[in-house]
């Protein structure tokens, strides 16, 4: 009954697409395109003419719709190193204002449906519409405790002018991005969100409580680092960094919110055989998805989208 109820909803939003858009769809070869987003929430896509391809470009770009989300294409959900599931996504709620409770405003955002029932994509999780393996590596989860890594992050805080006696790792893992048989380390340390306010798990939302504090503490630091070995040397790349030596608050004229960054996935988004790596990062009343794109000894944000950044 559920797999009958399903082809019927698959139909019904597949009615919804534009015939225009559909015959227009051949202008791209959709095994080299991909379209995706993390939680609930449009990051993008990749065309192999365009490259990456921001969630706004792709809604609302006139050379795009072909691949506009109109509702009802078949989609897959990764969490970290595994297929949680297939499914068909919905249309974006910011295409249909007032009928999708809850959606914020230009926020690009959807629901994923499947033969069990009709459920909201959790925030830990990658929706992604491509053929191809979006997960040819997995990463491996190691323990934050690892006095090594916990070492480099000590030394790293020293040069932003802050001292860290023992840095607090939340996570540490080892992934063969590349595909060259050389593993790199992504390592995410911070002091600033405790167990009621952020998770560090995979697949699981990064905010879960009351949220980012407003004002950072003294000493306060959160910040993401790739370890690679570049031409024979190994090198810390920087995603995300916030410090705060001396501490400061909303009154002060050099203020600035602390931010909390968290790893959620790696996964090869535009078919190249690298991985690409997923983050969140969370502030005060705002929260962003981000990707960003390694090659060689170059790390490059290439899309982002979320709520208050």
């Amino acid at each position: 009954m559920c797999k009958i109820l399903f082809s019927c909803l698959l139909a019904l939003l597949m009615f919804t697409v534009p015939a225009s858009a559909q015959e227009s769809a051949a202008s791209f070869d959709m095994s080299s395109v991909s379209r995706f987003g993390f939680g609930n929430i449009l990051l993008g896509g990749w065309t192999p003419q365009d490259g990456w391809v921001r969630a706004e470009q792709l809604q609302n770009g006139e050379r795009f719709q072909p691949l506009h989300i109109w509702g009802g294409e078949e989609c897959r959900v990764f969490g970290l190193n595994s297929l949680k599931g297939e499914g068909v996504i919905s249309a974006m709620h910011s295409d249909h204002p007032g009928e999708a409770p809850g959606a914020v405003p230009g926020v690009p955002s959807f629901d994923t449906h499947t033969p069990e029932g009709i459920i909201k994509a959790p925030s830990g999780l990658l929706t992604i519409l491509c053929p191809w393996d979006v997960q040819p590596r997995k990463a491996t989860v190691m323990k934050p405790g690892n006095a090594t890594y916990q070492g480099i992050v000590k030394r790293f805080l020293a040069a932003q002018g802050l001292k860290a006696e023992t840095p607090n790792i939340v996570q540490l893992f080892k992934v063969d991005l590349e595909g060259d048989g050389v593993d790199e380390v992504l390592i995410c340390a911070q002091n600033i969100a405790g167990r009621s306010e952020a998770s560090f798990e995979p697949d699981l939302p990064l905010i879960t409580g009351a949220g980012v504090p407003q004002a950072a503490q003294p000493g306060a630091y959160s910040l993401l680092l790739l370890r690679k070995i570049v031409a024979g040397k190994v090198v810390e790349l920087p995603l995300r960094v916030f410090v705060s030596p001396k501490g400061s608050t909303p009154v002060d004229d050099n203020w600035t919110p602390p931010v909390v960054a968290k790893a959620c996935q790696f996964d090869d988004l535009n078919g190249d055989g690298v991985l690409e790596i997923v983050a969140a990062t969370a502030h005060y009343e705002g929260y962003a998805y981000h990707v960003f794109e390694v090659k060689g000894g170059e790390l490059r944000e290439v899309l982002t989208m979320g709520m208050g950044n």
